[in-house]
C-alpha cells in the first residue's frame, strides 16, 4: 500500500469500497506528534539496507507519551518500485511494538492483502491461515509480538477491522516527512541481515516488563519528589510564620528617686560681698 494512502483525508477499505474521511483523526494524530516534539526535539532513527533483498527500512524510537524517557520500535520499510520520487509514493509495510499497535492493529495488518499490489501480507480476516506466521508486516516482525496478538481478532478496540495505522506509527511516519530527505534514505547503504535487525528490536513481552519497571519506578521518584517539596513548603511556612509574629515590648520601670547619702555635707549658699570705695580726704 502506498504511503499517501494512509495521509489522504479519506480511508478505503478496498476498492470499490465506502471511503472513511479520516481527518479529524490524522490531525489529532498530527497535535499529538507536534506535542510529543515539544519535549523530544529529535527522535532517534537508523536506516538500514537489508540484505538478501536490498529493502530499506527505516528503524524509529518513537517516545512513550504516558512514561517518560521510554521508547518503542516502529519499522517502516520503503519500496520504491514503480519510480517512485518522494516517499508518499513509496509501497510500505510496517510494524510497531507500540501496544495500541500491538492489540489494535497488528491483526489486521497482519491478516489483510495489499490492496495495491496484492501481495500477501495484508489480507482480509479468516484468511489468515492462508499466510505462513513468518509474514508479519516487515518480513519476521511477527517473532517479537506475542501469539495472540495475530490470531485474535480485535473485537473490542477495532471491532471494524479498519487497517489503519495506531499513532506510534503516524508519528514515526510524520518525523519521517518532516526531518528525513527521500534521496539519502532511499541510497543509503548502511547493510545489515534481517536477524540481525530483529536482534534490536525487543519481545513485545520483555519490552512491557521494562515499561512497567520503569513507570513504577518514575512514579515512586515522582513521589519522594512530592514528599521533598511538601516539606520545603511546610519548613518554609513555619519561617514565614515566625518573622511575622508580633515582638513583646517590655514595660521600663519608673525611676526611683535618688536618696542622697548622709556623708554629703550641706553647704550654705555663699552670699556675694560688695566692696566698699576708700574715702577722699
Amino acid at each position: 500500500m502506498q504511503l499517501n494512502k494512509f495521509l489522504a483525508n479519506q480511508f478505503s477499505l478496498g476498492k470499490g469500497a465506502v471511503r472513511l474521511p479520516i481527518s479529524d483523526l490524522l490531525n489529532g494524530y498530527r497535535q499529538r506528534y507536534e506535542n510529543l516534539r515539544k519535549v523530544y526535539r529529535n527522535f532517534k532513527f537508523t536506516i538500514w539496507y537489508v540484505q538478501p533483498g536490498g529493502r530499506t527500512i527505516v528503524h524509529f524510537k518513537i517516545p512513550s507519551e504516558t512514561v517518560h524517557n521510554f521508547f518503542y520500535d516502529v519499522l517502516l520499510e520503503l519500496n520504491r518500485s514503480g519510480g517512485a520520487t518522494k516517499f508518499e509514493d513509496c509501497h510500505v509495510k510496517l510494524f510497531s511494538n507500540c501496544p495500541s499497535f500491538v492489540y489494535t492493529y497488528a491483526h489486521v495488518f497482519y491478516t489483510m492483502k495489499d490492496p495495491d499490489t496484492g501481495t500477501d501480507g495484508m489480507i482480509i480476516d479468516k484468511f489468515n491461515q492462508k499466510i505462513p506466521k513468518d509474514r508479519l508486516l516487515v518480513k519476521g516482525a511477527e517473532k517479537t509480538l506475542p501469539q495472540e496478538a495475530l490470531t485474535d481478532a480485535p473485537t473490542t478496540r477495532n471491532p471494524a477491522n479498519l487497517g489503519l495505522p495506531d499513532k506510534s506509527v503516524y508519528f514515526a511516519i510524520f518525523y519521517l516527512l518532516d526531518e528525513l530527505d527521500f534521496r539519502k534514505v532511499m541510497y543509503s547503504r548502511h547493510v545489515t541481515s534481517m536477524s540481525r535487525l530483529l536482534q534490536t528490536v525487543p519481545d513485545f513481552d520483555v519490552l512491557m516488563k521494562n515499561r512497567a519497571a520503569e513507570e513504577r519506578k518514575q512514579r515512586d521518584q515522582n513521589r519522594e519528589n512530592r514528599k521533598a517539596v511538601k516539606k520545603l513548603f511546610k519548613q518554609r511556612e513555619a519561617e514565614l510564620n515566625n518573622m511575622n509574629k508580633p515582638t513583646a515590648v517590655r514595660k521600663a520601670s519608673p525611676t526611683k528617686p535618688t536618696k542622697s547619702s548622709g556623708n554629703v555635707r550641706r553647704v550654705s549658699s555663699v552670699r556675694a560681698v560688695r566692696p566698699q570705695s576708700g574715702k577722699r580726704k
